[in-house]
This record gives C-alpha cells, sequence and structure tokens, in this order.
C-alpha cells in the first residue's frame, strides 16, 4: 500500500514542498537494489534512501546517512549539483520524477518488484539503477499520464468489472468493498459509497495498524483498513 497510487501523489506532493531548490550532492550504493540520494539546500541535508528489493521495495527518508568506506559506487554522477526545479506525480501511476537542472529528471518508478529509478536527459531515458530492467529505457516520461472516467455511467457499465476499470485502488480498497457489502447492492446503491470512499482517498488520514501482531502501512478506508503514518517518512 505504500507504493499505492493515492499514497504515492501525497507522498510527492510533500516532497516537493520540502525540495524544490535543493541540490542533489552525492547519489551512491553501497547494498544490492539500494541507491543513497542525499540532497542540500546550503542549510541542511536531506537523505532519500531507496530500497528496491524484489520481495520489498519501499522510499525512507533517514535523518542522517553514513556513507561506508568500502563496497560504495557512485551512480548517476550527471545529477551531483543539479538543482531540484520540482517534482511532478504522473496521474493515475504509481510514478514520480525529480525535474532537475539542465533538463535531467530522475523517475521513481515504484512498480512493485520490478521498481526502478530512470535517469533522462531532454525527456530521453540515458541511464538505470536496476540495469535488468532493460525495458524501462523505452519508458516514455510524456505518456506515463494514465487517464480514468469518474462519472456514473462509466462506473454503471463496468459494475461487474470494477477493479480493472478503476486500477490505482489497490486490493485493500477492494477488500473494504467487499467486507462492508457494497458489492451486493445495486448499481445505483453502489454509486454515491463508491463516492464516499473516493473522497477519502483524495483527501486521507494516515494510520499505522498492527493485524495478526504484524505493523501494516495503509490508507485510511476506517482504521482497519488504514495507511502509512507520515511520521515514518519524518517530512
Amino acid at each position: 500500500m505504500h507504493n499505492n497510487y493515492y499514497f504515492l501523489r501525497q507522498l510527492s506532493g510533500q516532497l516537493n514542498q520540502q525540495l524544490v531548490g535543493f541540490s542533489v550532492v552525492s547519489c551512491f550504493s553501497q547494498n544490492k537494489d539500494e541507491l543513497i540520494i542525499e540532497l542540500n539546500n546550503s542549510k541542511q541535508s536531506f537523505f532519500i534512501k531507496a530500497s528496491l528489493l524484489p520481495q520489498f521495495c519501499c522510499l525512507s527518508f533517514p535523518e542522517s546517512f553514513n556513507r561506508a568506506l568500502k563496497n560504495s559506487i557512485d551512480l548517476f554522477p550527471q545529477l551531483i549539483l543539479k538543482k531540484v526545479i520540482g517534482i511532478r506525480q504522473f496521474e493515475n501511476e504509481r510514478s514520480f520524477a525529480f525535474e532537475l537542472e539542465d533538463d535531467y529528471c530522475l523517475l521513481f518508478k515504484m512498480h512493485g518488484n520490478r521498481s526502478n529509478l530512470v535517469l533522462y536527459h531532454n525527456q530521453k531515458a540515458i541511464s538505470l539503477f536496476r540495469n535488468h530492467l532493460e525495458a524501462d529505457l523505452e519508458i516514455s516520461i510524456e505518456q506515463l499520464d494514465r487517464q480514468i472516467d469518474f462519472n456514473q455511467r462509466v462506473f454503471e457499465q463496468n459494475i461487474n468489472n470494477l477493479p480493472k476499470t478503476y486500477f490505482t485502488f489497490g486490493k485493500v480498497f477492494w477488500q473494504y468493498w467487499r467486507a462492508q457489502g457494497f458489492d451486493k447492492l445495486s448499481a445505483t446503491e453502489q454509486w454515491p459509497e463508491f463516492n464516499k470512499l473516493l473522497a477519502l482517498l483524495e483527501k486521507p488520514t494516515y494510520y499505522l495498524v498492527e493485524k495478526k501482531a504484524r505493523l501494516f502501512s495503509r490508507y485510511s478506508l476506517r482504521r482497519q483498513y488504514s495507511i502509512l503514518s507520515w511520521n515514518l517518512f519524518r517530512l
């Protein structure tokens, strides 16, 4: 759920407020499938840790990070001292991008076990973090926005295939939908319930919850189906 579109949209918005004007001062890896980016605005540093292990990928934001003296390699050297101009969230897509000076762009593609970071220059992919995902070099950054038609006609026409039609919601949304019995209602009765839940996704509240002795990060459709607290990211 931490890589759900609605969560990433909130995250990228917060990062945009935090990091515009910061410059990349280091970008390196010292563990497999882990990238550390340090940004600085001459007053403070901000760290991004991208852990893209196939079994679990996530972004975290430690307050500090000490680089190892050995087994550390610099990556994406083109970004060093480039200033962040803005952070772009792609519509209905689990990806966002850092837009930097001199027409550089760093895409955070948060697609589960196929997550990757892709560096662009003049809108052309030039380098990958996870090099074995070669197809990512073909991703057009100008074609990542995806459209969803949220009107009642489309909803009712796709009443038997809602998860595929509204592909951004994720499993938790539909688990909650079924648990509340909304799928048993008529299409006309489902429509207002759908809009209530959509409103919660648009302006979510964040919780950290425990379920079966494990901590989960989810967004609030209610506490038992909630999403990650901002405190985990210390923004």
